[in-house]
C-alpha cells in the first residue's frame, strides 16, 4: 500500500483531465463538498486543482493556458 501523505506531499496525480473551464467545475466540486487535495491555482501552463476521489485517488483537472487565452477572448 502506498504512503498516501507522501504521495500527496509531492503532488502527484492518478488521473490528469483536460477541462475548458477549471473555475467553474472547482466552484461545482466545493459546493457538493469535494476533497481538494491542491486548491485551484494559476500555474505556468494553465489553471489546476486536484481532488481525492471516495477511493483515495488523486484526479488533477487542468485547464490548459491555451483553452483559458480562447475563452477570454470569446
Amino acid at each position: 500500500m502506498r504512503d498516501q501523505a507522501a504521495f500527496e506531499g509531492e503532488e502527484q496525480i492518478d488521473v490528469y483531465v483536460g477541462v475548458h473551464d477549471a473555475q467553474k467545475l472547482s466552484d461545482a466540486f466545493a459546493v457538493s463538498g469535494v476533497t481538494f487535495v491542491v486548491q485551484l491555482r494559476h500555474m505556468p501552463y494553465g489553471i489546476e486543482f486536484y481532488v481525492r476521489d471516495p477511493d483515495g485517488y488523486i484526479l488533477a483537472f487542468v485547464e490548459s493556458m491555451r483553452t483559458a487565452q480562447i475563452t477570454a477572448n470569446l
